[in-house]
């Protein structure tokens, strides 16, 4: 043990691991070493949930340590945090290491501890998700979809929008009918965009991908619902970690820009801002699919004064011919009309205030739309038991095989608009 707290005082790095994989926390478990020596490893804050192959099988220290019938090792790694997560392999060793995560989930729950009376809901759920058929996970957890593992900050439903294997395909679907039999689509988006800041990047694609097909099913998104995730996505930009996370950012953007109805009256610096914080990724040096997401954001703010000069000001004073082409080819003709618009202001900006003023048209015939629909209303309209229109639910189309080249952290930050009530 002395020459153990040695090593680290002189700067031994826990989280090193050796030629086979295995971190110190693998092998406490793996050499049959005293606790302390984990206490002791706990201390300089190591790594967690690290992955080796143990056996053939991928664990991390706890999982390790539950197949090595280390129960002390796993009451400690719980206590300080460690992901508990089955095994996701069939094969009885994974059989028997659940098993034992279970018992021991179990009994500190009983014990009290608060975050394991949480978390066996999960681990129960990721394991009925190898048992069992879509539709009985959600018969079975019908009740829990929004809640989140304490742990991860990802909700149960988030957690079953991203299952893969087999019979994945059937889980979006599953998630969206129960999103809309129960009305939760709106309050879902707001638990996430409160919850969003809390996630660790490693759980971060998660949650963004959950949002992203539940925009997808909107006919519009909520002018207060965009100005608040918008920054939030926007510091997603910069994550080095994990460079797969830009892409799908720049989707989400893409979506909430496109159906958001009310951004003519986006504060034109926070548009700005926008503009500003998603411009480099213009550049070629990132994949073309990145490129055209970030000219369709661009098209979508053209109805917000200003818009063409904060783009020319960034250096943007066309869309390229490959975004145009790429267009062509694999987008939908909405995109291909914005694409080809935007083009058209940038090399025309009369044509920018003839646009502002058409909107301004819509946008008063929308307001005498809306108070003559007021006016009709029948008394009887606040009737509970009156039909209501349920939010339209379609299965989105979400780009696979996301792979995104690394980048420089952008500096700029898109403040939260505040937004006016009514």
């Amino acid at each position: 043990m002395d020459i153990f707290i040695f090593l680290l005082s002189e700067g031994a790095d826990p989280n090193v691991a050796c030629p086979n994989g295995f971190t110190c926390l693998h092998y406490v478990s793996l050499s049959k070493a005293p606790l302390a020596f984990v206490q002791v490893l706990l201390s300089r804050k190591p790594k967690l949930d690290v992955w080796s192959l143990v056996g053939g099988l991928l664990c991390t220290p706890l999982q390790t340590a539950a197949i090595n019938d280390r129960d002390d090792v796993v009451r400690e790694l719980i206590s300080a945090g460690a992901h508990v997560r089955p095994m996701l392999t069939k094969d009885a060793k994974s059989k028997e290491c659940n098993k034992k995560l279970c018992e021991i989930i179990n009994q500190m729950a009983s014990a009290g501890n608060e975050v394991c009376s949480k978390i066996r809901l999960f681990f129960d759920m990721h394991l009925a998700v190898m048992e069992k058929t879509p539709e009985e996970v959600f018969r079975i957890f019908h009740s829990h979809m929004l809640e989140h593992d304490p742990q991860i900050q990802l909700t149960m439903i988030e957690t079953l929008f991203t299952v893969s294997g087999p019979g994945a395909e059937k889980y979006p679907q599953e998630c969206f009918k129960w999103l809309k039999d129960t009305g939760n689509l709106h309050s879902y988006i707001a638990g996430a965009v409160s919850r969003l800041p809390k996630i660790s990047n490693e759980c971060v694609y998660q949650e963004i991908f959950s949002l992203h097909a539940v925009f997808c099913t909107l006919e519009e998104i909520p002018n207060d619902q965009a100005l608040e995730i918008i920054p939030q996505l926007v510091e997603r930009l910069g994550t080095k970690e994990r460079p797969d996370i830009c892409e799908l950012v720049m989707q989400t953007l893409y979506v909430i820009s496109q159906k958001t109805k009310s951004t003519t009256e986006w504060n034109p610096t926070f548009v700005e801002s926008l503009c500003k914080a998603v411009a480099p990724f213009v550049q070629e040096a990132y994949p073309i699919s990145i490129r055209r997401f970030t000219y369709g954001i661009f098209a979508n703010l053209l109805s917000v004064k200003h818009t063409v000069k904060f783009l020319k000001s960034e250096g943007i004073c066309s869309v390229p011919q490959d975004i145009l082409a790429s267009a062509d080819m694999n987008m939908n003709d909405k995109l291909k009309e914005m694409l080809r618009r935007l083009n058209g202001h940038l090399s025309n900006p009369t044509l920018e205030s003839a646009a502002l003023a058409e909107s301004g048209k819509k946008k008063k015939k929308r307001k005498k739309r809306k108070k003559k629909q007021n006016s009709e209303q029948p008394e009887n309209a606040n009737n509970e038991g009156g039909a209501t229109a349920a939010d339209p639910v379609t299965i989105p189309v979400v780009e696979s095989g996301l792979h995104v080249k690394p980048f420089q952290a952008n500096s700029t930050t898109v403040k939260p608009q505040k937004h006016r009530n009514g």
